[in-house]
Parts: structure tokens; C-alpha cells; sequence
């Protein structure tokens, strides 16, 4: 589907639905072809949705989980005393989110690596 016919249908100018289609296509979910016959650019989606959900589940790993297990590592670096309660809470918070998004990581691992039965086979269990 072309831009133009994008903007067409979800009834929005073609400076967005292009913006938008880009967007997507830099972040690895759609993809963009130039047909041989045409100037005009075509992009195209996935139609298997775990191929999407671990391209989905990669970029947010990489935009947001990644980013703040660096800056709780570097949070866990601060000194203060053992005496001082507010330290020590804090201390205490940050091993809970650090634990929290090691979980998370490892989750986003494995279905960014293409496991899909094993993963579904665990949540569904999840549910019973």
C-alpha cells in the first residue's frame, strides 16, 4: 500500500500517513519497496503477528528497558550510610525495580528470540 492511499483511507494528509509509515519502517514493523514500474514508495507489513510482537518487544527493550537497567546500575553505585533510613529505602527500591526489569528483560528475550511455543505454552499456563 502506498502512502498516499494510507492517508487516503485513515482519512489524514499524506505528510503524516508518510511521516508515520517511515517511522514504523525505521523501527523494523513495516516495509518499504520502490516499485520498478513506479517513483512511488509501497510499504509493506508482516502478516505473521509474532514476527511483529518480537520486533515490537526488541525495540522496547532497547529504547526503554535497556536504558534504565544502566541507570538503576549506576543508581545501586551511590554511597550513603546504613544508619540513614531514607538510604536504605531507596537502596531497597532500587533492588526491587532492578529485580522488576531483569524479569522483564528476560522475558523480551525470549520472545524476541523466536521461542513462540514455549513462551505461549507459559503464559496459557499462567491463566489456569
Amino acid at each position: 500500500m502506498s502512502a498516499e492511499e494510507t492517508a487516503e483511507q485513515l482519512n489524514i494528509s499524506q505528510g503524516n500517513a508518510k511521516a508515520n509509515l517511515r517511522s514504523l519502517a525505521v523501527k523494523g514493523l513495516i516495509e518499504m519497496h520502490v516499485r520498478p514500474d513506479s517513483s512511488r514508495e509501497f510499504y509493506y507489513a508482516p502478516k505473521d503477528t509474532w514476527t511483529i510482537a518480537r520486533q515490537i518487544a526488541l525495540e522496547r527493550k532497547r529504547l526503554e528497558l535497556d536504558p534504565m537497567l544502566r541507570t538503576l546500575e549506576e543508581l545501586k553505585k551511590l554511597q550513603g550510610s546504613d544508619s540513614d533510613s531514607a538510604f536504605v529505602k531507596f537502596r531497597s527500591i532500587i533492588a526491587c525495580m532492578e529485580k522488576s526489569a531483569n524479569s522483564l528483560s528476560a522475558i523480551l528475550d525470549i520472545v524476541s528470540s523466536g521461542k513462540q511455543r514455549w513462551f505461549t505454552s507459559k503464559i496459557f499456563r499462567l491463566g489456569k
